[in-house]
This record gives C-alpha cells, structure tokens and sequence, in this order.
C-alpha cells in the first residue's frame, strides 16, 4: 500500500514552492457513475522565463444506462509556451484548493455527490493532493487550464 502525504504543507508558507522547480506534473482525475476521465500538465522549465507546458487529455470513457463503456475520445498531446507566471497561478491554484479542503475538514462539507475530482501536484518528490469532496463545485483546476489551453 502507497500512502501520499501533502508535503507542500502551504498552509504555513506564503512562498511559492514552485519557482526554482526544473519540472512539475499535475494530474486531474474526474469520475463518477457515468464517466472516468483523466489528464496530466506537465510544466518544464526552459530557460529562467521559459517554460513548456504540454497538456495530455487521456482516453474519455463513459457507461450506459446497462453499465458498458464506450470510449470516446483517444489521448491527444497539446503543447504551448508559456512565461513563469504559470507558477504563479499554480500556487494560487494549489492554495485556494487546500484552503477549501481544510475549511471541509474543520467545518464539515455540505455538497456532496457521485462525481468525484481529484488533484495532484508532484514536484521534487513532494505532493499536494486535493479531493473535492465535501467542497461544491469546485472549478478551480478548469479555470487554470484555460488560461492556458482554451476550449481544451
């Protein structure tokens, strides 16, 4: 068994943990009854303001009413340039979300449903990890991507 612990621990930090980080991978997963999806940012650093941002949308699959899968779409790779200021909206990202769970965790959540989205962020062996659970509608990943890959 694999335990994941949110080493980032950005509750007590305002510093960006993200800024001297040769490459960062986000992984985004959706599911609930009727679909699975799945998709991966990788953010490599180029030069000092220059990075590359590829992003890699798995296969969609969703059930029918009699429980069979039909798949969709195939994974398709996107790739852009970008400045550093993703990092930024990364930590914003990062941030927010946990200051969400952690609210959820204190105060108990008050939306729930069979859709789940889940987040993680490694970098330098270190992750974050969010689940949206308790949390309602929680946007904030779709929000960071389309800054980045419109209509994607």
């Amino acid at each position: 068994m694999l335990n994941l612990y949110d080493l980032l621990d950005l509750k007590k930090s305002k510093l960006n943990p993200y800024a001297n980080v040769d490459k960062i991978s986000i992984y985004y997963k959706s599911d609930g009854c009727f679909h699975n999806y799945k998709e991966q940012i990788i953010i490599e650093r180029l030069s000092d303001n220059n990075y590359s941002c590829t992003l890699i949308q798995d296969s969609i699959a969703y059930k029918d009413t009699m429980g069979r899968k039909m798949v969709l779409e195939i994974p398709t790779y996107k790739k852009i340039h970008t400045d550093n200021a993703i990092l930024q909206k990364l930590f914003d990202l990062v941030n927010t979300s946990y200051i969400l769970q952690d609210s959820v965790e204190q105060n108990g959540g008050n939306c729930f449903s069979t859709t789940h989205k889940k987040l993680f962020v490694l970098c330098n062996n270190k992750i974050f990890q969010f689940s949206d659970s308790g949390v309602c509608k929680w946007q904030l990943y779709y929000k960071f991507k389309e800054v980045y890959f419109k209509n994607e």
